[in-house]
């Protein structure tokens, strides 16, 4: 005999989630997303890789978070020192295409990753080379959103900007944003995009909660007056 209880969240209420559109693009994701910081690690601290959950605990997490209707993903390629995406591409490689097909994955750059000189920050060098490595953790063959996760005031933002444009013409990036963004180095960026004719970025992560409401005074209003996510 089959209980209520036996299925999926899903099948049972249907999804608990709405789906928005990723600022003024045509991209649909859940209203909620799920955070992977701490797959294999807690954040991008490296004396806390290999604590924070195990590969079993973020593969029941994962999917709880399908069973619930999300299909937004969030991850860094510093996250566990790469442990992140790696659970994630082994929980995707055991589903089936329709599954995979679904989830919606976006990943960061800016942390680091080694310690050579350029194993962090924002420059074209450093971006190129850490998309393909994300690429390869997870096991796919695009993202579908990449974000620079720091400002890094060592590299001019056209060339951030440019390197990120170029990853989305080159096809392994479709949709661009920014995270832990002041308002006026958002609109910087913005007006380089725009004036050279480049991709621009199509929303913004940054922290916000009760005890954080400092991006109501500048970074929501410039969000809303760009149409960002």
């Amino acid at each position: 005999m089959l209980h209520l209880f036996d299925l999926p969240l899903r099948a049972r209420c249907g999804p608990l989630v709405k789906y928005v559109n990723l600022g003024q693009t045509g991209l649909k994701v859940s209203e909620f997303g799920l955070g992977c910081g701490n797959f294999g690690g807690i954040g991008s601290s490296p004396e806390l890789y290999g604590h924070g959950e195990t590969q079993a605990e973020a593969f029941a997490i994962m999917d709880t978070a399908v069973d619930m209707g999300i299909t937004f993903f969030d991850t860094a390629d510093a996250y566990g020192g790469g442990r992140s995406e790696e659970a994630i591409g082994a929980w995707l490689a055991q589903k089936s295409p329709q599954i995979r097909d679904q989830i919606l994955i976006s990943s960061k750059a800016f942390n680091p990753v080694g310690s050579g000189p350029n194993d962090h920050g924002l420059s074209r060098r450093h971006l190129m080379r850490q998309v393909e490595a994300s690429l390869v953790r997870l096991g796919v063959d695009h993202l579908d959103m990449y974000l620079m996760h720091e400002p890094d005031p060592s590299t001019p933002i056209e060339e951030t900007v440019r390197a990120m444009h170029d990853m989305v013409t080159q096809g392994k990036v479709r949709y661009i944003g920014a995270s832990n963004m002041s308002a006026w180095l958002l609109m910087k960026a913005l007006w380089t995009s725009d004036r050279l004719g480049l991709h621009r970025f199509a929303w913004v992560q940054n922290s916000y909660s009760l005890l954080d409401t400092s991006d109501d005074a500048e970074v929501i209003p410039a969000c809303r007056d760009q149409q960002l996510g």
